[in-house]
Formats: C-alpha cells, sequence, structure tokens
C-alpha cells in the first residue's frame, strides 16, 4: 500500500472531514495545507497541516484501522508476579506504535505502508 492509498482509506472510515484529491497530493509533495472548518482534526480554523503530522494523528490509525479490521480491540490478561493485570488491546494503536519504531530504526514512512 502507498501512503496516500493509506490517507484514502482512513478518509473513507470518518478521518478529516471531506477531503479532496488535491490536498492529499499536496501533503504528499511535502506542501503544508490549511483547512478552513472548525472540526479539522479537533483544531481551530487556518489548519496548516503536513505529512508528519498526519502520521502521527491516533485519529487517522484509528480510521485506518477501520478499513484494515483493526478496529477491534480484546482484553488481554497477564500474571505479573502474582497479580492479574487485564490490559486493553487495540491493534490500530499496536501498528502506529510499529510506524514509530519503524521510523527511529532508520525506516521511511514509504516502506512502512510498502509493507502493509
Amino acid at each position: 500500500m502507498t501512503i496516500q492509498q493509506a490517507i484514502e482509506k482512513a478518509i473513507e472510515n470518518g478521518w478529516g472531514g471531506k477531503w479532496e484529491k488535491k490536498p492529499i497530493i499536496e501533503i504528499l509533495e511535502n506542501k503544508l495545507v490549511g483547512f478552513s472548518y472548525p472540526e479539522a482534526f479537533g483544531r481551530g480554523y487556518g489548519v496548516k497541516l503536513s505529512l508528519y503530522d498526519i502520521l502521527h494523528q491516533p485519529l487517522f490509525w484509528q480510521s485506518l484501522g477501520k478499513t484494515m479490521g483493526w478496529d477491534e480491540s480484546e482484553s488481554i490478561s497477564m500474571d505479573i508476579g502474582g497479580h492479574l493485570d487485564i490490559t486493553e488491546y487495540e491493534k490500530w494503536k499496536d501498528e502506529w506504535h510499529s510506524f514509530i519504531d519503524h521510523l527511529a530504526v532508520g525506516g521511511t514512512a514509504e516502506s512502512f505502508f510498502a509493507e502493509l
């Protein structure tokens, strides 16, 4: 999958309001894109976003997760030193953290999404 396809999939599932193809292409070309509606990503008027901003937003990953089937959460129980720890596991969050880890070891956004 390409970054553009990932963004389009996230948009299909409610991320970012209504977008057109032109702003997506401008973002992919590392241009800042402005939005003039208040609900844009929970920010006020005059929002300017870059690709970096998008790929680090939890709402982007949640919306992408709906398309990819990562939206279901489950409880995981672990015995840690005799104590039961119940943790809510969310696949979209795991994928987001994998993305950040991928960047931390020198990978690129393009190479991460190519492997999805």
